[in-house]
């Protein structure tokens, strides 16, 4: 009896532990679910800012498009650290002092050794007699050239620029600001052995495995732009490998052929408005008498004819949406004349969330990656479906032809805002029959 109990006691433990094992833990699925640093290399424009810990960030998509941002300071290495500030040197040997440069050219450390050398050699005797009856201008030097050292040659000390914070090791890092990816300076290409105008050794790997992630726009003679004139492809000294294609000969990463033509020049949006905007409207009563005196000069001045500058900036924000905070938009119009929406991020990194707009006769949903950019009337019925994970950011502007007080207007459903509309069935049927609104990609 007491056998069989223990079985059964066994076997329950097997099936509980089958379970465990099968159940995935929360930390487990935000493991699976963290982007790799390649991945957020490949997002911004500025690699060199992506950090090991970013992965683990709550958003890292946004994180890492603030940190490639011009004139952003980087958060110190250091806050992160448990151990206190430089604790980390008690093994680290100081290194002895040494003379600055322009101090070090006039020789007067070389003489200082050399008066040194001579007091060690000096008996006791002699040492205490030196006490009592001390000698001066032991040192002989010219002060011109000292004062040439110090007035004439003395050269400034390295400053930190901006955002350059001092951390723990900073001093052992080999200084790469100067250093730009793809181009090899003189001394590297002696040092690997490179003839002049000959391949680097990785493009042979480049051409077999693809080129490197976090550089996805850096452009590679022999992997994605074509190779120099007078080389040619090939395994010998001197060659540049195989061009790497497809079976139908075709470039896998670029034009490697040098047979593209030029590249079409960019749509860019609108122009839009350079003019200050935000400003302060002046007092309505303490500028009666002026708008009396410009009125007198407008009937004294023939009025010219003014061309019409299309619509301007009105409004712009950026919106977040998420299941917590902003789960959806209802269908709502816009109170402007042209609304753009810019997606920051790509429908495919959130659930749910997508844009919705009403023409065609139909609801149909818009999919776009990040930086697409719909621009629509603001007529037009549109609303964002409901968020079920992730989050997601968008930009919108608002352009008009004359400023309006206030905000856009928003109801909860189609009919709602169809009856708060003067002529609400031929806004309606302007709406259904509205064609697909203008995809800009920025």
């Amino acid at each position: 009896a007491a056998a069989a109990a223990a079985a059964a006691a066994a076997a329950e433990e097997e099936e509980g532990g089958g379970e465990a094992a099968n159940e995935v833990g929360k930390k487990a699925k935000r493991r699976l679910k963290r982007l790799s640093i390649a991945e957020l290399k490949q997002l911004v424009s500025k690699p060199e800012v992506i950090e090991p810990w970013d992965v683990t960030s709550a958003d890292p998509r946004l994180l890492v498009n603030l940190k490639s941002l011009r004139n952003t300071v980087p958060v110190p290495r250091h806050w992160s650290q448990k151990r206190k500030f430089l604790q980390g040197k008690r093994g680290v040997e100081k290194p002895p002092f040494a003379l600055p440069e322009f101090i070090a050219a006039t020789g007067i450390e070389k003489i200082r050794a050399s008066v040194m050398e001579k007091e060690n050699a000096k008996k006791l005797k002699g040492k205490m007699k030196e006490r009592v009856q001390p000698k001066m201008g032991k040192i002989d030097i010219d002060y011109q050239v000292l004062h040439d050292a110090f007035f004439k040659f003395q050269s400034k000390p390295r400053l930190s620029r901006f955002g350059d914070t001092y951390y723990e090791g900073k001093e052992h890092e080999v200084q790469l600001r100067q250093k730009k990816p793809g181009v090899a300076s003189d001394e590297l290409q002696k040092a690997l052995g490179m003839e002049l105008g000959g391949p680097p050794p990785w493009l042979i790997n480049m051409q077999r495995y693809g080129p490197p992630p976090s550089y996805p726009n850096l452009k590679i003679a022999g992997l994605n732009a074509p190779i120099p004139e007078g080389a040619t492809y090939g395994y010998h000294p001197g060659g540049w490998g195989k061009p790497p294609v497809d079976e139908f000969g075709r470039p896998l990463y670029g034009d490697v052929f040098g047979t593209a033509g030029a590249e079409p020049a960019e749509q860019l949006a609108p122009s839009l408005s350079r003019d200050n905007w935000g400003a302060v409207e002046e007092d309505a009563e303490g500028s009666d008498d002026e708008e009396e005196e410009d009125e007198e000069e407008e009937e004294e001045e023939p009025q010219a004819e003014v061309e019409d500058a299309g619509p301007t900036l009105q409004e712009m924000f950026v919106r977040r949406y998420s299941a917590e905070t902003r789960p959806w938009i209802a269908f709502h119009p816009d109170a402007y004349e042209v609304t753009v929406n810019v997606a920051l991020s790509d429908d495919a990194s959130h659930e749910g969330g997508r844009l919705l707009g009403v023409f065609g006769g139909a609801v149909q949903p818009l999919l776009r990656a990040e930086g697409d950019a719909t621009v629509h009337s603001s007529r037009l019925l549109h609303a964002v479906s409901a968020m079920t994970g992730g989050t997601r950011y968008a930009l919108i502007l608002f352009f008009d032809r004359r400023a309006r007080a206030g905000r856009r207007t928003r109801w909860s459903t189609p009919a709602a805002a169809v009856s708060k509309v003067e002529g609400r069935d031929a806004f309606l049927e302007d709406s259904l029959a509205a064609p697909d609104p203008l995809r800009l990609l920025s």
